[in-house]
């Protein structure tokens, strides 16, 4: 429907009394009005500006009368769901049953009683308005089934392939943990070592694939308003740790003035943990990680750089796609699930944000992420 309080209505009739009298009725009623006075106007005008409801009067002028006119729209994609009613004096049985045929929904006959023209026009309508709702509902579900589907698909992938090596590793740790016997010595403590990094890693891709499914059927988001600059500080606190044993230069750059920005805390603190997360794990130690904003007149601009091993230009499209990994031989030796960066993509999608990469095989990443600002 249109902008108008009930929608807007193409009246097609030659004659101008007809038309006067219909006006008359509907625009009162709130409805927009179109006006044509022949076949060949009327199907410029609904090319045009597609209307809710069409008027369609019979006997025209011009070669193309009502029948011929409704048979056109009714033939076309783009047009066969508009309503056409219509008007005429010829309320006789060969009429009417031709008019049902060519694709009319009711007729309304002259003279017109403004009672039954508003009570036909109004129960079309709410059908019309009553069909576009269920198809939106339906194409809905469409798309959430479809969500499932590839939820299934994602799960499959994981349980086939990528839970398939932390769990042989725990048969193995089990194994020999039955052969030596002993868990109070160097040996025993190492497999129970192995056995617990091997549970960690299935938690995590569960954990991961449970983000997806929050994200993809459409949980809502708690958005309140932050601080950016206590917010960069109480995420970088974190890796402090980290950084300091692998002896990493990690470093915050404060705002000098600080903005307040629209986000739901918790959500955008997964995106930012596993960008430094990443940034600490694929830098060499003694390297360098910053994490910084810039402010824009519209936007917030987060940017995690570091010197680490960088990413090849090949796999810089693919980076934010589920499963993911980077398939240079310096990346595979470092565990990940392939999980994390499409997380982060579809997070920063459903704040109204973008996020891009900008690397070097080599040289560092700088991962940018951009979010609407809310006030100074």
């Amino acid at each position: 429907m249109t902008n108008q309080q009930h929608g807007t209505i193409l009246i097609v009739d030659d004659v101008l009394e007809n038309v006067e009298v219909l006006i008359r009725i509907l625009s009162r009623e709130g409805y927009a009005i179109s006006i044509a006075h022949d076949g060949k106007t009327a199907l410029e005008k609904v090319a045009a500006d597609k209307p809710d409801l069409i008027l369609l009067d019979v006997m025209m002028p011009g070669g193309i009368d009502g029948f011929e006119v409704c048979q056109i729209l009714k033939s076309d994609e783009k047009t066969q769901d508009i309503p056409v009613i219509f008007v005429t004096a010829l309320a006789n049985t060969v009429y009417i049953v031709k008019g049902f045929e060519v694709g009319a929904v009711d007729f309304i006959t002259k003279p017109f009683r403004a009672k039954e023209v508003l009570a036909r026009v109004t129960t079309h309508l709410t059908i019309l308005r009553q069909r576009r709702e269920i198809e939106r509902l339906r194409e809905q579900d469409r798309l959430y089934f479809q969500k499932l589907g590839e939820m299934k698909d994602d799960v499959m992938r994981m349980t086939s392939h990528d839970l398939k090596n932390p769990l042989n590793n725990v048969k193995t740790a089990v194994h020999l943990l039955r052969k030596h016997g002993r868990i109070d010595d160097p040996v025993g403590q190492e497999y129970l070592s192995l056995l617990e990094a091997s549970a960690d890693q299935m938690l995590a891709m569960i954990a991961n694939l449970l983000d997806i499914a929050r994200i993809e059927t459409g949980q809502a988001l708690n958005i309140q308003e932050v601080s950016l600059n206590q917010f960069l500080h109480d995420n970088i606190f974190v890796f402090s740790l980290p950084a300091r044993v692998r002896k990493l230069d990690l470093r915050y750059e404060p705002l000098e003035h600080d903005v307040i920005i629209m986000i739901d805390p918790e959500r955008m603190e997964q995106v930012l943990q596993n960008l430094l997360s990443n940034a600490v794990k694929y830098t060499p130690d003694g390297g360098q990680v910053i994490l910084r904003a810039e402010v824009e007149p519209e936007r917030v601009v987060m940017i995690v750089e570091d010197t680490g091993l960088g990413i090849p230009a090949d796999d810089i499209p693919h980076l934010f796609e589920k499963f993911y990994r980077v398939r240079h031989e310096s990346h595979k030796q470092i565990e990940g699930t392939g999980l994390g960066l499409s997380i982060v993509k579809s997070i920063v999608q459903q704040h109204g944000g973008e996020i891009w990469v900008e690397s070097e095989l080599g040289k560092g990443s700088r991962f940018c992420i951009s979010l609407p600002l809310a006030h100074s």
